[in-house]
């Protein structure tokens, strides 16, 4: 997929649209369905759950279809659960991060994209994927430019999703939006990522644990150790971008993100600055910090989003969330 993203507004065939967001029980997809029962801009909405993956009546204004996409028969499965014909605007947020096991990251990552686009020939009219900057790899710049080399099972799983997207768009022409997200948090953070460790550490009363990673050094075929310094979204900004980019149609790549760098360090002084009690434990000392950041910008601009929400009220906004349920981390 070539170049930065581009509107489309008005494209695609008429009729009343089917909006249909899979991953709809994720940690985002449950924030970009509230914002589409909010923000209803007409026509269907269908959010794609796993068999037994949603508790209860479906919100209002929705239909929630249990299709396994990952299954051998998932494509089928979808195609014959979805409610009436005409158009489909494709929300594609199903996805995993947190297996060990290769395979499963492809099957969720890759399997779960091949099976949505395969059920839905000849109804797309756009495509929103939900991507992640770990497509990167850890050198994540060289002189200002940013390029794909990913050094992770998740990341390879992505961009190979990522490709497949972009020969679909090539072949039919349907306009596809890749969102890069980086790190997301919230109320709702199902772990995985530094706020959620140290949250988790606050709400148990258990020290904050920084520990090394190890990362690629300048020098080839060496490496060294390190903190990683991300750039922390939280996830209502990120349905915002997710909404946006799908009811523009959007075409191409962009980079989701705040714009703003935060080590564990700086993640627990901010706490400590919300009057928190941080017990901190480092096993890190002397590594070195990898930064990476996107360009909040862009967002703004392409997008129409207003100004992230700023890492202390967002590491509030969790860190209520986690006191009050005791939720993973």
């Amino acid at each position: 997929m070539r170049g930065d993203l581009t509107t489309s507004v008005g494209a695609g065939s008429a009729g009343p649209t089917t909006t249909l967001l899979t991953g709809a029980t994720g940690f985002l997809g449950r924030h970009v369905m509230r914002l589409l029962t909010a923000e209803p801009d007409g026509g269907r909405l269908v959010g794609c759950v796993r068999p037994g993956g949603w508790d209860g009546p479906p919100p209002v204004g929705w239909t929630l279809v249990e299709v396994d996409l990952a299954a051998p028969d998932g494509p089928e499965r979808l195609r014959s659960a979805l409610p009436h014909a005409g158009p489909v605007r494709l929300l594609h947020l199903a996805g995993d991060y947190r297996s060990a096991d290769p395979n499963a990251l492809w099957a969720a990552n890759v399997r779960t994209t091949l099976a949505a686009l395969e059920a839905l020939t000849g109804r797309l009219v756009h495509v929103m994927y939900t991507s992640s900057v770990a497509v990167y790899g850890s050198h994540h710049r060289h002189h200002g430019h940013r390029w794909a080399a990913p050094d992770t099972c998740y990341g390879r799983a992505k961009r190979l999703a990522e490709t497949a997207l972009d020969l679909f768009t090539r072949d039919v022409g349907i306009p596809v939006a890749v969102l890069r997200l980086s790190s997301l948090y919230g109320a709702g953070n199902p772990g995985g990522n530094a706020i959620a460790a140290l949250t988790g550490a606050i709400a148990h009363g258990r020290p904050f644990v920084v520990r090394p990673a190890v990362a690629p050094s300048a020098n080839a075929g060496l490496t060294r150790r390190a903190v990683y310094a991300r750039d922390y979204l939280h996830v209502t900004d990120a349905a915002r971008a997710v909404v946006a980019a799908s009811r523009a149609r959007c075409r191409g790549l962009l980079d989701v993100g705040s714009g703003v760098t935060a080590s564990p360090y700086q993640l627990a002084d901010v706490a400590r600055a919300l009057g928190r009690r941080v017990e901190l434990s480092d096993e890190a000392s002397g590594a070195s910090v990898v930064r990476f950041a996107c360009d909040s910008r862009d967002i703004r601009a392409v997008l129409g989003l207003p100004v992230p929400l700023p890492l202390a009220d967002g590491i509030a906004d969790e860190l209520a969330w986690r006191l009050l349920t005791r939720g993973p981390s």
